[in-house]
């Protein structure tokens, strides 16, 4: 069975025109994967006091029939190709779902990657992250995900062995989401938290599951400092 996604796309280092194209590129060679759709590519100012050049951003409609691991795979090698191309640490961020890919690829034995250091993903800012899947079951979202018990924990983050020691997660949440999503990024800041790792749970006063990435557009934010003072700290490999 044929699964649509979309993904986003953005870029504002060097040929940005040409990093989008190579990144259609690597996505359409996906096994199961074709692209069907994109946006026009569109340019935004950068936020932040860091001075830097604008983005240019893009959307592209796939469908896959990738199963979810084929899918975090896939992430793995995306991000392997970034640090062959760039020799650069990333800090992974990512919202919902997103949130759940962060802490998955902070999670991951990069040392099982070939051509990558072992400690690739030092750090991750999970935002609204779902990282215990098996509450989505009873929802009516499972008739897309098609989840079962067994597929629900198998790609549940929380239910993962802990990064090694010495990695960094912030669990960031808004203070007006569901009791679920609050307790998910609790539980999963403390069990990581006994394990060695360097772990926030963020809470955004006020913020619901879709306002709360709002933080990030505003420079004096708690989250939007926190994302920024990781950044630096990963990008200077410390």
């Amino acid at each position: 069975m044929k699964d649509v996604a979309y993904i986003a796309l953005g870029s504002n280092l060097g040929q940005r025109e040409v990093f989008l194209a190579q990144a259609r590129r690597a996505i359409a060679a996906l096994a199961k994967t074709r692209v069907v759709g994109q946006t026009d590519a569109e340019e935004t100012a950068p936020i932040g006091p860091i001075a830097q050049g604008p983005f240019l951003n893009q959307m592209v409609a796939i469908e896959t029939e990738l199963s979810p691991q084929d899918l975090l795979a896939a992430l793995r090698l995306f991000l392997a190709a970034l640090w062959k191309k760039t020799g650069t640490y990333p800090l992974v961020t990512g919202h919902s779902a997103g949130g759940q890919l962060t802490a998955a690829m902070l999670a991951t034995d990069w040392s099982k990657v070939a051509g990558v250091p072992a400690d690739l993903v030092r750090a991750g800012v999970a935002i609204s992250g779902v990282f215990e899947l098996e509450p989505l079951i009873a929802t009516s979202l499972n008739d897309l995900v098609r989840l079962d018990a067994a597929s629900a924990r198998a790609a549940s983050p929380r239910f993962w062995p802990p990064p090694p020691r010495g990695r960094t997660l912030v669990a960031a949440v808004g203070g007006g989401e569901s009791s679920e999503f609050l307790r998910q990024s609790r539980d999963i800041a403390a069990a990581w938290a006994r394990a060695g790792l360097d772990t926030e749970c963020l809470v955004v006063p006020a913020a619901n599951h879709f306002t709360v990435v709002d933080a990030l557009t505003d420079p004096k934010s708690a989250l939007f400092t926190r994302v920024a003072t990781l950044a630096r700290q990963v990008g200077a490999g410390g």
